[in-house]
């Protein structure tokens, strides 16, 4: 029935032909419709933190101005869109040229699917505008994707804004 405020109301089971069906995943295969329908759908909001390598291991980075962040992220079937935008902060230690990453995505990656838009201030060396996020994870690289050595960051001030996608596992 189709109500006057524009309500469809299937009492049964919706029933679709073979391989025919409403799909908001790229995921999902023709022989597997409904295996990504809009029922699996999420959206929320995600806080961002940091890290840096200490040689041999990773260590939560301590802010001397800490960043007011907004991420917001959007799930579709098994894929993230994620987006942030930070306040300028500032970090005075670790050293010049630690390895850094971004921590807190709100699922934890299937591999390494690029999250991409990068836009940050100069402390960030290289002028890293692309990343990836690690496999197993809740992290991404500021890195160029596939690089391990670049994604380091100096002292002093620097804000982000971030938007991308990845695949949850």
């Amino acid at each position: 029935t189709l109500s006057s405020a524009g309500n469809l109301t299937i009492p049964g089971n919706l029933v679709l032909a073979n391989t025919k069906g409403i799909n908001f995943s790229a995921y999902a295969t023709s022989g597997n419709p409904s295996s990504n329908l809009l029922d699996d759908y999420e959206e929320g909001e995600w806080t961002m933190g940091m890290e840096y390598y200490t040689g041999s291991a990773w260590a939560t980075v301590t802010f001397d101005t800490a960043p007011a962040t907004t991420g917001y992220y959007v799930k579709i079937g098994k894929i993230v869109y994620v987006s942030i935008y930070t306040s300028v902060f500032n970090v005075t230690a670790p050293a010049v040229g630690s390895l850094a990453r971004i921590t807190g995505l709100p699922f934890t990656s299937k591999n390494n699917y690029s999250v991409v838009s990068f836009a940050h201030g100069s402390s960030f060396t290289n002028n890293a505008t692309t990343g990836y996020v690690e496999s197993s994870s809740t992290v991404a690289r500021v890195v160029q994707p596939g690089s391990t050595t670049t994604d380091t960051f100096k002292d002093g001030a620097v804000y982000m804004m971030m938007s991308g996608v990845y695949e949850v596992a």
